[in-house]
């Protein structure tokens, strides 16, 4: 992997940090008010060993002297760790693609989603060995330094990318038969984890670590996913008449995601049922007639009886879409009822976010 600017995704760590971090003693006088430590000499913490970050804050009325040296500290981590900001290169964009699974409207499939959450946690571990060794105050204006040791930090990245590491074997060589569902997520899991360790790997080049090669390529990740999709294939039930559009639809949405489907009942790893009802409204309303649409969608593992009393019960996944419609002519008011379930239930609609994501996303694994 090479790190190079002009790329495609930035992780940005300021507003990462957490309580904890060490501090160096801030003395106070007589009266308990707090003084300074006076700035850091030029040579004290060389740039070759240290990472380093100065924060400011000036104390208005209102504002004590312990909250605004808390402040300056915490402007000081942050500048800190602005310097782990990583430019990854785009050849693993793929991958990211496909395991970003979160959208603005919940807990839907989503490649718009940002990279940030996948090494947060970790990252995070490695910047509580940031310290603020001086502190210091001009008028009004209070001043913090904050110093990262480099090799530690770079040894302790690289523990971070052997534990992905372990981890990602561990999920594509599980050892034993896994449910095909289980093996896609597992799979997919892996993507994710291989994003991380890519990003932590630039974070160790940058305090000049040597990060271990990696054992698993990103290529060889996309085909098991490829074939762990392929293995598990999506049966689509429909029922109610004229639902033949909707069907299509919904295969097209699975399709542009990378899900197969099938027709035939029990050849599915996964069952999604949907359930078509098309109702006139009697009467007329200046000259228009009108119908109502109902697509009531759920999700089952293949295992359980998808044709259950209760639709929305033991599913994986659960949504009902309604809508009205009007015509000159009943059968125009149908149509238009037809085509208005299409624009939402199929290709980059809800409903198949959310599908995909019930799909993919192991709930007891990841947020």
């Amino acid at each position: 992997m090479s790190w190079r600017a002009g790329t495609v995704i930035v992780l940005a760590l300021a507003g990462w940090m957490t309580p904890g971090f060490a501090d160096a003693r801030v003395f106070a006088d007589a009266s308990g008010d707090v003084t300074s430590t006076g700035p850091l000499s030029p040579d004290a913490y060389p740039d070759s060993e240290y990472v380093k970050g100065t924060g400011a804050f000036n104390q208005s009325q209102g504002v004590t002297a312990d909250q605004a040296l808390s402040a300056a500290r915490d402007a000081a981590r942050g500048e800190v760790a602005r310097f782990f900001s990583v430019t990854v290169d785009s050849s693993f964009s793929s991958l990211v693609n496909h395991v970003c699974m979160k959208s603005d409207s919940g807990p839907a499939c989503s490649e718009k989603a940002s990279v940030q959450d996948l090494t947060r946690t970790r990252t995070s571990v490695v910047l509580e060995g940031v310290e603020i060794v001086a502190t210091w105050r001009e008028g009004s204006t209070w001043y913090a330094t904050a110093v990262l040791n480099r090799k530690k930090a770079g040894q302790a990245f690289v523990a971070e990318i052997d534990a992905l590491d372990s981890q990602i074997r561990s999920l594509i060589e599980p050892g034993g038969d896994v449910p095909p569902i289980v093996s896609v997520r597992n799979v997919r899991r892996a993507m994710t984890l291989q994003v991380s360790r890519q990003i932590q790997a630039g974070k160790a080049a940058l305090v000049g670590a040597v990060p271990p090669a990696s054992t698993v390529s990103d290529s060889r990740l996309l085909g098991l996913y490829r074939d762990a999709l392929a293995a598990m294939p999506v049966e689509i039930r429909v029922s109610g008449e004229g639902c033949d559009d909707i069907a299509r639809a919904v295969k097209s949405g699975l399709a542009e995601k990378g899900l197969v489907t099938v027709d035939t009942v029990g050849s599915g790893a996964v069952v999604l049922e949907l359930r078509w009802t098309l109702t006139p409204i009697p009467g007329t309303s200046q000259g228009f007639v009108f119908a109502t649409w109902n697509l009531d969608v759920a999700l089952f593992d293949a295992a359980r009886d998808a044709m259950a009393d209760s639709i929305g019960r033991n599913s994986m996944y659960f949504d009902s879409l309604s809508g009205r419609e009007g015509h000159s002519q009943m059968a125009g008011a149908n149509r238009r009822c037809v085509v208005a379930a299409v624009s939402a239930c199929g290709p980059g609609s809800r409903l198949i976010d959310g599908v995909v994501a019930a799909i993919l996303v192991d709930p007891g694994v990841e947020p």
